[in-house]
């Protein structure tokens, strides 16, 4: 769905993280002003280390990139416009920017600069304002790193090595490489392509560079690399930093269990699993600081904490021993569980099958985004979206077919939402239909997926949820997320980021359970009497009678738990879980 992006206002305070006094920018996108800091003393900077300097401006870049102009021919007068400001030269901006975006096009700029004694090369990939480009998002291949994002990599990176050869550019150079969703995929591969030429000597000789010298940083980029987590986490890569929405549904799209990981260091926002602060001081600072932002307008229902969770109980729930009772939903585990379900071994989305489909489904967007002749003239908003497919005869079918089982009228009912979408008349029926059967196994197969998980189901389909869930991944959240981390703009009391893992601590069969947190010094977690309390800690209650209590990992614990049987477990970002304790005491900390 097509989506304005209103950019958010910046205020800012004098740096401190490097000892200089950055430039305050101001730049325009989308006819909205704001400002950025920037200094070229951040490239002296450890390129291992995360930091706050170069996240700002590399964000800054990314979301210059982006303009949804009908005009092509000033879609890149952002990204010109600040880099003229950090004086930036030798501007180079792909061809592919000042004509209609297509189903595999991307968009991208260089440019330039002399700091010291080194060469400063700057690359930014177009991060919104795709039109069917977005289509490209899915277009995953039959194995190795998702060919979409790979070979829009390679277009930039050859691109890249001509520019360095046509520049005449000698001697120690750097890269700094940005960009966001999509743009941030095609980086995060992107900066690894350079890395693996550095590491086998196959870079170009023109330059001289190491990993040092890679300065990449990517916003709620999709995974893209198929490669073990221990690889994706070499030194090799040190120099890539993801930064990320805990919650963000969009960023998980390729997943775990294809083996799909992001090359680098991945660094996310505070969330309630992950930040035992979250509850008494960041979830406060980051809402705050999020709606007083422009653009915060488009997405009230987003307050970082408001998922819902919908008790199921049946057969079902029994034989798989699901979630029964919830206190604190946390939609990001929600939303690793939906992927990981759908994506395994011989279900609707593990990568087989969804090659099979992709072409379907790539259309299916290309259509939305306006790149269908014969459905011309559909203009789809997210309210538009919602509107219908929350109508009462639309959701009432579509979870009827869904609680009985019927897989087969699950997807005629998707077939009269196609025909509602589209707006069918005569004169695009046919092409609409086509849509539609090109996908009638997909989504034959899709309804069995989602049932076989009566709890997800429940959750996905409540219209609250469903809206919170697509706004995760907004551009103005996550940068004022962003902000919100950031000691200039807020000193000691910014938020902290982390690496996106959490204990779970399950308790077979309790009776009574009571945890002490050092930190806020107060009880955090009690059970008693069949019945969980906690003012701070997610938990859940499955069918077993069994409960998971979820454990940010800068917590210091003391526990008192009458059970026989107690783990501990560790989940890491990409929701890979490890028992860690397999027989914990009925009283201890940790």
């Amino acid at each position: 769905m097509k989506r304005i992006i209103t950019l958010l206002s910046i205020s800012v305070l004098p740096l401190t993280g490097c000892g200089t006094h950055p430039h305050t920018l101001t730049f325009h996108m989308n006819e909205e002003e704001f400002e950025t800091l920037y200094d070229d003393s951040y490239f002296l900077l450890n390129n291992k280390d995360y930091h706050q300097e170069i996240a700002l401006a590399s964000f800054a870049s990314a979301i210059s990139s982006i303009c949804n102009s009908d005009d092509y021919s000033i879609r890149s007068h952002s990204l010109v416009e600040i880099w003229n400001k950090e004086n930036f030269s030798n501007i180079h901006i792909s061809d592919s920017y000042y004509v209609k975006p297509e189903l595999d096009s991307v968009g991208y700029g260089f440019a330039s600069k002399r700091i010291r004694d080194f060469n400063l090369i700057a690359v930014t990939i177009r991060s919104g304002g795709y039109d069917a480009e977005w289509a490209n998002n899915l277009t995953a291949g039959e194995s190795g790193n998702v060919k979409g994002f790979q070979e829009s990599a390679d277009t930039v990176f050859e691109a890249l090595n001509n520019y360095i050869s046509t520049s005449n550019m000698t001697g120690h150079t750097k890269f700094w490489l940005s960009g966001y969703s999509r743009g941030g995929s095609i980086t995060n591969l992107l900066a690894g392509d350079i890395l693996h030429q550095i590491e086998d000597g196959t870079f170009t000789t023109q330059i001289t560079t190491s990993i040092d010298d890679i300065y990449a940083y990517c916003f709620e980029p999709q995974a893209g690399a198929e490669i073990s987590l221990e690889e994706a986490k070499s030194d090799l890569y040190h120099g890539i930093h993801n930064v990320m929405n805990f919650n963000d549904l969009i960023a998980m799209l390729y997943p775990n269990v294809w083996g799909m990981r992001k090359y680098g260091q991945n660094h996310y926002y505070s969330d309630r699993l992950t930040d035992i602060n979250f509850d008494a001081s960041e979830r406060e600072k980051m809402v705050v600081n999020y709606h007083f932002g422009k653009g915060a307008q488009n997405y009230p229902g987003y307050s970082v904490d408001d998922w819902k969770f919908y008790s199921v109980y049946n057969e079902i729930s029994e034989a798989v021993n699901l979630p029964v009772q919830s206190i604190h939903p946390s939609m990001g585990r929600f939303a690793h569980n939906l992927i990981d379900t759908l994506a395994q071994d011989d279900v609707v989305l593990c990568r087989p099958w969804f090659n099979m489909f992709q072409d379907g489904i790539r259309n299916i967007f290309a259509t939305i985004f306006g790149y269908n002749p014969d459905v011309e003239g559909i203009e789809i908003s997210d309210s538009f979206f919602f509107d219908l497919l929350f109508s009462y005869s639309v959701i009432q079918n579509l979870f009827i077919a869904l609680q009985e089982g019927d897989s087969m009228g699950f997807a005629g009912d998707i077939e009269s939402l196609f025909y509602l979408l589209f707006n069918a008349n005569a004169d695009n029926i046919e092409a609409i239909r086509k849509l539609y059967e090109d996908l009638f196994m997909f989504f034959v197969m899709l309804g069995p997926a989602i049932s076989s998980r009566p709890d997800i189901m429940h959750q996905l389909f409540s219209r609250d949820n469903m809206l919170i869930l697509t706004s995760t991944h907004a551009l103005e959240l996550n940068y004022s997320f962003l902000r919100s981390h950031d000691t200039r703009l807020h000193g000691k009391r910014a938020c902290k980021l982390n690496d996106g893992s959490y204990y779970i601590l399950r308790i077979k069969t309790p009776r009574n359970v009571s945890i002490y947190e050092k930190t806020l010094k107060k009880i955090v977690f009690t059970y008693s009497g069949s019945s969980m309390n906690s003012n701070t800690l997610a938990a859940e209650k499955m069918y077993d009678g069994s409960i998971n209590i979820y454990m940010p990992k800068n917590g210091q614990y003391q526990y008192v738990i009458d059970s026989d049987d107690i783990k501990l477990i560790n989940v890491d970002e990409y929701n890979n879980e490890t028992v860690i304790k397999d027989s914990m005491s009925k009283t201890g900390q940790f």
